[in-house]
């Protein structure tokens, strides 16, 4: 998290059976998970994942350091 960081940062996640779900991050903000991570949901993945962060239309710097695939039990 840091002040010059973009409020708007698009997230596209591509999951089982082609579908797609957009979320928006605020990097401005603290990640909600131990400091380091914010969620964008909970999908289902078949054989791959399709994760895109963009830096398209943001109002800041776009940082991304690392994605995070945890399974749900």
């Amino acid at each position: 998290a840091n002040a010059n960081r973009a409020t708007n940062v698009p997230v596209t996640v591509r999951y089982a059976g082609g579908a797609e779900a957009s979320k928006q991050v605020n990097q401005r903000e603290k990640p909600k998970i131990d400091g380091r991570f914010q969620s964008v949901g909970t999908y289902r993945f078949e054989r791959e994942a399709v994760i895109t962060i963009s830096n398209a239309n943001t109002d800041g710097y776009v940082i991304a350091d690392a994605v995070q695939i945890v399974p749900v039990k």
